[in-house]
């Protein structure tokens, strides 16, 4: 299988494609499906956008020093 893939890569320059982490992807995939999970059990916790805004605020203003 990696013959292939590597044999149809050739066939692009390499600013055409960027070769990507699995373990980066996969990593992703269960922060998403952790996150589904806890919003279809109702778990999750949502805020407005005014409550993100001030708490990204506050954030920034903690390490701005």
């Amino acid at each position: 299988m990696e013959v292939i893939q590597l044999k149809l890569l050739s066939n692009f320059s390499t600013d055409e494609f960027t070769l990507v982490d699995l373990n980066l992807v996969i990593t992703s995939k269960n922060k998403l499906e952790k996150a589904y999970a806890d919003i279809k059990s109702e778990n999750a916790q949502f805020c407005s956008i005014e409550e993100l805004d001030l708490l990204l605020d506050k954030t920034f203003s903690k390490y701005d020093s």
